[in-house]
């Protein structure tokens, strides 16, 4: 978030104000914004989706999987974001990811 604009979004309550130092999902095109900006960041991975702040990285073979999880990690801190390893699910095979079934070999809808 611009420094300059963190007072717009100011939350007053009995006990302060409070300033956020980010850009809340709360906000009128926050979700837009944040999908648009992470798009940006890893249009150079290979095989790697987003839908606003997950992201999914799809690979045929353990050796380009690791490359891939290596730019996913790094590709984001140049631009200020954090990945947080913590949060992560590791290699699952079948996933269900913004209405669409994610099997081994290929997209299923749901």
């Amino acid at each position: 978030m611009n420094p300059q604009d963190i007072h717009k979004i100011a939350v007053i309550t009995l006990i302060s104000l409070f300033e956020y130092a980010f850009m809340t999902f709360g906000l009128r095109n926050a979700t837009q914004t944040m999908q648009r900006y992470i798009g940006i960041i890893i249009r150079d991975i290979p095989s790697c989706y987003a839908y606003v702040d997950d992201l999914l990285i799809v690979s045929t073979d353990q050796e380009s999987h690791n490359s891939n999880i290596d730019l996913v990690f790094s590709k984001p801190i140049e631009h200020g974001i954090v990945v947080n390893p913590e949060v992560c699910f590791w290699s699952i095979r079948t996933q269900i990811f913004s209405f669409f079934g994610l099997f081994k070999e290929h997209f299923r809808s749901s």
